[in-house]
């Protein structure tokens, strides 16, 4: 897990967790074949919202909040973060006239807080792309799998905050990009 900083045009990363510190977190993203969204298109979104000013003012303190709950192994508060975050910017985008969270998208992300309202600790995220990644603490996520098999979504375990490796569930194999 990294916070990256843009200041004048340089970018900066440092790492707040590794892997190792990161094993109690499962992550799981789920295809939808939609179509994607250019970065460029959806930073203009977010920089000509309104609301621009306030989120990037309160950027520092939810960096601070992630910080803080990982170094008290508090994942559940690091996912929580997470998932507002994705909120946040995820309405920007829609006032801003662009939907990235499409219908489909949108059914397994309720889905999902309808597991964690029935005590199954999981949470969602969707950048720009078409997949919706869903996020455990790893007690959970036996449960979380269950789950998305049930609902009838395919979906690709990913290794959190570790190398560019990610584990399938439908071919069983360890697959590197």
């Amino acid at each position: 897990m990294c916070e990256c900083k843009v200041e004048e045009g340089d970018v900066t990363f440092s790492k707040i967790k590794g892997a190792g510190e990161l094993s109690e977190i499962r992550a799981y993203s789920v295809p939808f074949n939609l179509p994607r969204h250019s970065a460029d298109e959806l930073h203009a979104k977010v920089v000509g919202h309104p609301a621009y000013a306030l989120r990037a003012s309160v950027t520092e303190g939810r960096i601070k909040m992630v910080r803080d709950y990982a170094a008290r192994k508090n994942l559940v508060g690091v996912l929580e973060v997470m998932e507002s975050d994705a909120r946040d910017v995820q309405r920007m985008f829609e006032e801003g006239g662009v939907t990235v969270i499409k219908p489909p998208m949108r059914k397994l992300c309720s889905a999902v807080e309808s597991i964690r309202k029935r005590g199954i600790k999981c949470y969602w995220n969707v950048a720009g792309g078409s997949h919706v990644y869903v996020f455990a603490v790893s007690r959970y996520a036996e449960a979380v799998e269950e789950e998305l098999e049930n609902l009838g979504y395919s979906y690709t375990k990913l290794k959190v905050a570790g190398p560019a490796r990610v584990w399938s569930n439908l071919v069983g194999r360890q697959m590197t990009s």
